[in-house]
């Protein structure tokens, strides 16, 4: 591909990385739990790190509150995998062959195997966060 492909290719899964981000908070799953959710709770689900912290999270509010917070994270975490995953680790990609002007230097690829890495780890991660809300 030319350069301004390149360039093209990198806006575009920008672009759609951007839209999937603003996606997560429109999930329908997400609108239920609205009201339960503290805020930043993805994140915080995230970085738990005991089983007090879990139910800071899930334990909020009313009692039926923990079951639509599971279900918000699932949905979330389902369309990381599916979507957010792949289309930043694409922008990284797309974004490094476009700064290598297409050509596949050592640092290209280099920022390729980062990304790709990357992806790696969060795809390890939000299958285990999906573990954790069985």
């Amino acid at each position: 591909m030319s350069a301004r492909a390149w360039a093209f290719a990198t806006a575009g899964f920008g672009l759609a990385t951007m839209a999937l981000f603003v996606a997560f908070a429109l999930l329908p799953e997400m609108q239920a739990a609205a009201s339960c959710m503290p805020a930043g709770a993805v994140i915080q689900f995230e970085l738990a790190r005991s089983s007090e912290d879990l139910a800071r999270i899930f334990g909020a509010g009313e009692a039926a509150c923990g079951p639509r917070i599971i279900a918000a994270m699932d949905a979330v975490n389902r369309l990381d995998l599916l979507a957010f995953i792949p289309t930043y680790t694409a922008f990284g990609m797309a974004a490094a062959l476009h700064l290598s002007g297409g050509t596949l230097r050592p640092l290209a690829l280099a920022a390729m195997f980062a990304a790709l890495l990357a992806a790696a780890g969060d795809y390890l991660e939000t299958t285990t966060l999906l573990q954790i809300t069985q």
